[in-house]
């Protein structure tokens, strides 16, 4: 046996609610373990305090008393429950009527402000306009250096033939 499991069973052992072969079994553990036998020890001087105090009988009638208190507390939850539920009940017209009126002041403004729906085409992907021609004319100019830039690939020797060119040495 674990000692967990011994710990969980240690009240039941107390109470006297185990069987005789459960009983043998945790006896057998708290023999071996000094922990468990701590842990039983405890436990004992607790439940010796519990039944050193006094215990309080209550009044004849408490039960019933408890009963129709508990009863009663109950019955006004659900008062006050089906109360909440009642003016929501009756708020529901209103709040709906106020949202189908926001909606059509919506539409309406939306059309007296936009007229009519223009169609147009939808735009296609990668369609150039003449606008984007002209604020692009030097990329279009130097578009065989673009188009090869395959051949400039290697820059060292680009900057290298640069740098001839200024005069100076590589």
């Amino acid at each position: 046996m674990t000692c967990r499991a011994c710990r969980v069973r240690l009240g039941e052992l107390v109470d006297g609610r185990l069987t005789s072969d459960e009983a043998s079994a945790l006896e057998a553990h708290l023999a071996a373990c000094p922990t468990c036998r701590a842990h039983l020890s405890q436990l004992r001087a607790a439940m010796a305090l519990v039944d050193a105090e006094p215990r309080i009988e209550p009044s004849t009638g408490f039960d019933a008393a408890f009963a129709r208190r508990l009863e009663a507390a109950k019955r006004g939850a659900a008062k006050e429950t089906e109360a909440r539920g009642a003016w929501f009940r009756s708020l529901r017209l209103p709040i709906f009527a106020f949202a189908v009126a926001a909606c059509v002041a919506v539409a309406s403004v939306a059309v007296l402000r936009y007229g009519r729906p223009v169609h147009r085409p939808p735009a296609t992907r990668g369609a150039v306009s003449d606008l984007d021609v002209v604020r692009h004319v030097e990329l279009l100019q130097n578009y065989d250096v673009v188009a090869n830039l395959d051949v400039l690939e290697d820059l060292e020797v680009v900057q290298a033939l640069d740098e001839l060119g200024a005069g100076g040495r590589p």
